[in-house]
Formats: C-alpha cells, structure tokens, sequence
C-alpha cells in the first residue's frame, strides 16, 4: 500500500466499544468534517476484572453493544470504508467473536447494509495445547509477580484467551474485507496494524496505536465516547479532537501517552516494546496536537500474553460505617483483633477475609502515599470469598458484629462505635481471580500468528 502526502487517519468513537454508550453526534460529524480511511474501535479490557472472563458473560449491556456497532457500521458502509473491532465482547474469547459477528449479520439484515466482507480472527490456543508445553518443559513465564505456570494453574482456569499482534490483522487486511471482527490483541495493535498494512513504519504505527487505544480520553477535558481523528504521516503522528468543548495539546497527548502504564518508559506488546522516552509533542492547532520520537523495539522472541480466569468460591460483603475517632485511631487493631476472633469460630473452613478502608487507603492500600491525617470518618467495606454461599454471609455478618462490639477500645460506653448499613451481609454473586498473567515464547511472529485462524464470509441483506 501507498503513502500519501496528507497521511493515514482512522476514526476512533469509543475507547471501549459497548462499555457505555458512544455519543453519535461527533462521529458522523468526523466522518463528514474528515472523510478518514477506516473506523477503529477497541473493545477489550483487563480493567473490568476476571469475573467477564471466567464467567464468560460480558461486563457491557448487549444493548450497548449493538448500539455502537449500529452507529459504527453504518457510518463504514456509507463512506466505504472498514471497520475493525478488536477484543469482541469485553475479552476477546472466540465467543465473544461469534457474538459481535452475529450482531453485524442482523444489524445488516436490518439495514441492508450487504453484500460484505466480514473477516474473524479467533484463536485456537487450549487447555490441552498448554498442558502439551508443559509436558515438554517449555516454560510459560509469569509477568508481574506471577511464577512461571503450573499444571495447577491450568486446572483452576476456566477461560483464558491469547493476545495477539499485529500480524493476523495485517494478513486479515490484505484480504480487503469490510469488517474485522477479533479475539483479544493489544489495544494498540489494531491502529498499529492498519497502520502498517499501508507502509507506515512501526516505530510510529503502535505509537499511533498507543494514543488512540481510548479514543477521547486522550483529548481535554476528559469527555467519555465522543470521537477523535487520529492520522499518521512519514515522520509523526496526530490527534483531533471533534467535540466542541474539547481539544488534544502536547500535554493531553503526552499524559496519554503514559496513561494505565507502570514506566514511562513504554509498553510492552506482542512482538517488542514500544519506547517513548524520546516523545516530542506540539500544538498544531486549537482542537490538534502532533507528537514523534517514539520507537518499537522487536524482542528476540515474538512473546505471546496469556490471560486466564477462574472461579473461587462466593462473595459477601457487610459494609460498615465508622465515625468514632478513638475507633479509628486504633483501626488496624480492631481489624487485626476481629480476624483473630473470626479465625477462632471457623477454624476448619477455608474463606478470604478482607477489609477495605475507605477513606484511610480503601484504594491503594498499602501503596497509599499520602500520611494519614485528620480523618472524620472511614467506610469498612467486608468482603468474604468461601466454597458456599452460607459460610461467605457468615463470616462476613460475623466480621461486622465483631466490630460492633470490639473489646480493643476502653472508651465509655460498650456500642454504638459503628454503623451497620444493613442487618444482613450482601451476596455480591460468584467470585473469581486472574489465574494467567503470562507469556509464551514463541521463535517468529510467523509461528505465532498461525494460533490466530481467520475466516471470511459473506453477509448478505435479507
């Protein structure tokens, strides 16, 4: 494919198809102001938790969903253009797949919107495929504290999905379809693979890929689902916003840059590392910015992100309120006193106990920075994970009861320390943790791209 003179751009109206629902109005504003050569829309994310995964059932309303892929695909098929949609469904599973590419056979159907392309990319990575690598003493290398995996792991799991890169989408786009519908990539890869499949280089594709992955969030102020214009030239790249009242800057564009990154240093994806220590950004006009100096390193192995999901037990919750002070002078020792006392009842049974201070360090925890200080008032959110139902409900009421009555304290009175925002624990539901957070090594981007199988058919009107 050929570059031009005024560069690649693609419309983005969604930093997380189907989450909450996009705003139409700046996106068929964009497609008219910009005439842009494709609609990009990510529709991943490890934010939401393991229990999308593990329970196979999405974290977005099936409603909106199709809202966006509505608004979406006739905004394509009227300018001609593709539409790419990666990591269908919240997670990417092949399900998630058949899932969005049925909503585009109705949504064509009732629009007709056809005859079209449409191009799926699932994977066909198993359980049984990752027991074989174990059995032949590949290691499976942990990432962010997790040990290499284990057999065990592999039990305890009950969906886990591999994150692709670029090359299945570019091989995909090769083929000219209409729509692309994926399983789990990086959210930067397919901007950074439409990027590529028409010459642009790597080292300013994934950057590309890397701004636009949350669509608006990289403009000022922060607007959620209203569209942006993202365009990629020989030697930089740029951002637009559409909104009336927002606009991109250097500085918005640097700060997403590092948005939900641990080093500012870059982001690792399949295949290498994206380097923007060397970003340069600057204002183009008053909705614009431009930026360069971002490189892609390849790795020595193309490296394959695993994610994996898996039930533990139930959930309950007992949320209580505390205002005295000499209570929360002395909270973690009433915390450490309760967890002795629940312990001492239950002895046998296997449950997770937790408590949650908000207003101390209910989010950060033990990372909380800042020292505590005057403080009026904390909400103790109980959570409790056990084998049953029945058992979680009561360690939990049990934990709040304790509270109620904690000898930790000597001031007058024997209650009314606490509130009890309700008599009985809450049952949030089933519960579930991330049980793969690794990568698989793999000698060629080749190799790896041939887990990613596409398919293409052809949808036809009714």
């Amino acid at each position: 494919m050929t570059k031009t003179k005024e560069g690649l751009s693609c419309l983005v109206a969604t930093g997380h198809l189907g989450y909450s629902p996009l705003h139409p109005e700046t996106f068929w504003r964009g497609l008219e102001q910009f005439e842009p050569r494709a609609v990009i829309a990510d529709s991943g994310s490890c934010d939401i938790g393991p229990e999308p995964l593990a329970s196979g059932r999405a974290s977005s309303s099936a409603e909106w969903q199709k809202h966006d892929i509505e608004i979406l695909l006739q905004g394509a098929r009227q300018n001609g253009i593709p539409l790419i949609i990666s990591s269908a469904s919240d997670t990417g599973t092949n399900e998630g797949v058949d899932q969005y590419a049925q909503i585009v056979r109705e949504l064509a159907a009732e629009h007709r919107l056809g005859p079209l392309k449409m191009g799926l990319i699932k994977h066909d990575m198993t359980r049984d495929y990752l027991r074989r690598l174990l059995r032949e003493g590949v290691i499976i290398r942990g990432l962010d504290g997790f040990p290499p995996l284990k057999r065990r792991d592999i039990e305890r799991t009950t969906r886990f999905v591999p994150v692709m890169g670029v090359e299945p989408i570019m091989r995909c786009l090769a083929e000219e379809p209409d729509v692309i519908i994926t399983s789990r990539t990086s959210d930067c890869c397919p901007f950074a693979a439409f990027a590529m499949h028409h010459g642009y280089s790597p080292d300013l594709a994934y950057f590309w890929g890397k701004v636009l992955e949350c669509g608006s969030f990289v403009a000022y102020p922060k607007l959620v689902n209203h569209s942006v214009l993202g365009t990629i030239h020989e030697d930089r790249i740029s951002v637009t916003a559409i909104h009336d009242e927002q606009r991109v800057t250097p500085v918005s564009l640097r700060k997403h840059a590092a948005y939900e990154r641990s080093s500012f240093k870059g982001e690792a994806v399949a295949g290498g590392f994206i380097h923007i220590e060397g970003m340069e950004a600057e204002e183009v006009d008053e909705k614009t910015a431009a930026a360069w100096g971002s490189r892609f390193e390849p790795s020595p192995t193309y490296n394959v992100k695993l994610e994996g999901a898996g039930y533990v037990g139930h959930k309950a919750e007992y949320l209580v309120g505390i205002r005295s002070q000499s209570f929360i002078q002395k909270l973690d020792e009433v915390i450490s006193h309760t967890r002795q006392q629940v312990r001492s009842f239950y002895q046998d049974a296997p449950y997770e106990l937790y408590f949650s201070r908000y207003g101390i360090d209910g989010i950060l925890g033990a990372r909380e920075p800042r020292k505590r200080g005057e403080i009026h008032e904390v909400g103790l959110m109980i959570e409790v994970t056990a084998a049953r139902k029945e058992l979680a409900m009561e360690i939990a009421k049990l934990a709040g009861r304790l509270l109620l009555f904690t000898p930790v304290l000597s001031e007058r009175g024997s209650a009314g320390r606490v509130q009890l925002r309700n008599e009985e624990a809450s049952y949030y539901g089933k519960a579930y943790e991330w049980t793969m957070n690794h990568i698989i090594e793999f000698a060629s981007a080749e190799e790896a791209a041939a887990h990613f199988p596409i398919t293409f058919e052809t949808v036809r009107p009714a």
